[in-house]
């Protein structure tokens, strides 16, 4: 069988950047793990696979079947869907969801390096600010290093945010070199 990642992938998205926007990553996990669920039940499969049906009569038997689960977009998918003939590639749009879910949903661990001790309300009030920069769960780990001489300063990943004393004394003295 071949791969449907490519053919699911623009889908997938989709569908998550609408979720995630509109607040309803786990109304659209539901519906598409159900829809997921009826494309491969073997009766629909073989409705599918046979050319006297379209997907568009399917999707209306879907519409049946789950309509306690479908919201509109949900049924705006699945025409969609089934007008590109598309309804077979729905597990694999449904995996890649729970991948970009999976991703957003993942905390970032951020390493807090500041020249003194820094109280919890300080710490949290600046976790909290990474969180809405970073739109995800931050990990805090805080080090003390005196050498920064005054300020912090913060390891995101490959990011690092110098607001150390001792960075701006580096910087002023690289571009009085140069």
């Amino acid at each position: 069988m071949a791969d449907l990642t490519p053919i699911a992938r623009p889908y997938a998205q989709a569908a998550y950047e609408y979720a995630k926007a509109h607040n309803a990553v786990a109304n659209w996990n539901i519906m598409l793990l159900n829809l997921s669920e009826c494309v491969t039940d073997n009766q629909v499969a073989l409705l599918l696979d046979n050319p006297a049906y379209s997907q568009s009569d399917v999707s209306v038997l879907i519409f049946d079947v789950l309509k306690d689960v479908l919201d509109e977009h949900g049924k705006n998918f699945v025409k969609l869907a089934a007008e590109h003939n598309r309804l077979t590639v729905i597990p694999t749009i449904y995996k890649l969801f729970l991948l970009h879910k999976a991703e957003d949903e993942k905390a970032k661990k951020a390493k807090i390096t500041t020249a003194f001790e820094t109280s919890d309300a300080e710490i949290q009030k600046l976790k909290t600010k990474l969180e809405q920069k970073y739109q995800c769960a931050i990990e805090i780990d805080v080090a003390v290093d005196a050498s920064l001489i005054g300020g912090a300063t913060i390891e995101i990943g490959d990011h690092i945010i110098d607001g150390s004393i001792k960075g701006k004394l580096r910087k002023l003295q690289h571009e009085l070199q140069a």
